[in-house]
């Protein structure tokens, strides 16, 4: 789960459920504490909050305080989760002066996520960049055939929902539904976990060298 710390008054009201969802072996990843997103994004519907008009000082800040609150929350460090940009965007600035904030996130944590739909070799995957495949709108069959095609080419899925059955970028709950029976049918040749875990044995089980 990849949340926004104070972007709502629902953080507060939801403290309880998030607390125990991080005790039970979730894990609570950061998604800044103000969502900044492209101005091109629909997301922000032309706010003056968003990446071409920000500097890497305010990024830097919209990540360290919903680091601070998810550290007050769980009382875990950021080496128990890991990062994912809003909105898939990974630029701040604009023309010149446009510039990767993908640095300052793997400056503090030991994986982030983006979009684009691709799969990941885990031998090469640059951690900070790991690809992912965005189940909004998906029905079961295309999300498992996705799955499907990345176990025969022996790669990593990061797969994304949003809303499921509701709220936006939704995948229909019975769709969702079964997927998930499919994922436990399968069990047994393919393994399910939290981003940061899955990312944690990729580090440990590959060259040094790719870490450079």
């Amino acid at each position: 789960f990849y949340v926004n710390p104070g972007y709502s008054v629902d953080w507060k009201k939801n403290a309880k459920r998030w607390r125990q969802l991080s005790a039970e072996g979730h894990e609570l990843g950061n998604h800044t504490d103000k969502h900044p997103c492209s101005c091109q994004s629909d997301f922000r519907h032309g706010g003056d909050y968003c990446l071409e008009k920000l500097d890497m000082k305010e990024v830097a800040r919209a990540i360290d305080n919903a680091e601070r609150a998810l550290e007050a929350l769980t009382s875990r460090s950021a080496s128990s989760r890991s990062f994912a940009y809003p909105c898939y965007n990974t630029d701040v600035g604009a023309g010149a002066g446009r510039t990767s904030y993908v640095p300052e996130v793997a400056k503090r944590y030991s994986a982030a996520r983006v979009g684009s739909g691709e799969d990941n070799d885990p031998i090469t995957v640059d951690l900070s960049y790991v690809h992912a495949f965005p189940a909004e709108g998906e029905s079961a069959n295309q999300v498992i055939a996705h799955i499907e095609r990345v176990i025969h080419r022996g790669r990593w899925a990061v797969i994304v929902f949003h809303g499921i059955g509701a709220e936006w970028n939704v995948m229909d709950a019975p769709e969702f539904d079964r997927l998930m029976e499919y994922l436990a049918n399968n069990r047994n040749r393919i393994w399910v976990a939290p981003f940061v875990e899955v990312a944690s044995y990729v580090r440990s089980h590959r060259a040094p060298v790719c870490e450079k």
